[in-house]
């Protein structure tokens, strides 16, 4: 049986995301999305010009959490016309990387701000602005470590927007955690998920925490936990700069 904690911490760790998710997604290309052609010329040329007031998830450097939470990042780049195209990444620093990601339509000024104080704020962790070298190094750091063990960037993610990729990356909280430490979100492959875990760093040597229909069990709303006699480890960022 899992702890009251540990159900308490997750079920505020999802609806935190899902709400994230659902109110930036409702922004990202609005009633019609452009071609991949299109997207992959409107992502070049914005990739070229000058970079707006960056943010970060408010708790990216809350370290306490045994759940490792997702942050979201984003870069926002400044269009000849006036308007803003930002791009919005959600990273899982402990294991998969860049977890999600999309880019807005072009925003005016004041609607991205008032995407990021409306539809990406909270009471306790909404977004704080950040300089764009900490939010590329949350960012790449999080694509190294799961790149690390095997598991490659979200596919539609607006690298141009992002990089260029610095030649120096700061430390940056839970950039190289000793272990990795996964919690499943409601459209993963679990399965396929710590198999590939098991096979990068074995069994007994990472943290993971899954409800237990996911895992193929059964329970309902049951958590699943493993490696947490090892969850002092977490906390210890044990940054390198490595890629």
């Amino acid at each position: 049986m899992v702890d009251r904690r540990a159900k308490k911490a997750e079920k505020r760790r999802k609806k935190r995301d899902a709400a994230r998710r659902s109110g930036m997604q409702r922004t990202a290309h609005g009633s019609s999305a452009p071609g991949a052609g299109a997207t992959a010329a409107l992502i070049s040329q914005a990739a070229s010009c000058p970079v707006g007031q960056c943010y970060v998830s408010g708790d990216w450097d809350d370290t306490s959490s045994p759940m490792a939470p997702l942050v979201t990042v984003v870069v926002p780049r400044r269009l000849p016309t006036g308007h803003v195209l930002a791009g919005v990444a959600m990273v899982d620093r402990t294991c998969l990387g860049i977890k999600n990601a999309f880019f807005t339509r072009p925003l005016s000024p004041g609607e991205y701000e008032r995407l990021i104080l409306e539809k990406m704020g909270g009471p306790h962790d909404g977004m704080v602005p950040c300089d764009l070298l900490t939010a590329q190094s949350v960012v790449y750091h999080a694509i190294d470590y799961a790149h690390r063990l095997g598991f490659e960037p979200y596919a539609d993610f607006p690298e141009g927007l992002f990089g260029p990729r610095p030649a120096e990356l700061i430390e940056t909280p839970l950039c190289n955690a000793p272990k990795p430490n996964y919690v499943s979100g409601p459209d993963d492959d679990v399965p396929a998920i710590l198999a590939r875990l098991d096979h990068a760093v074995g069994r007994d040597n990472y943290h993971f925490t899954v409800a237990a229909e996911q895992f193929g069990v059964g329970g309902g709303a049951q958590l699943l936990i493993g490696g947490e006699e090892d969850g002092e480890d977490q906390g210890e960022d044990g940054c390198d700069d490595d890629g």
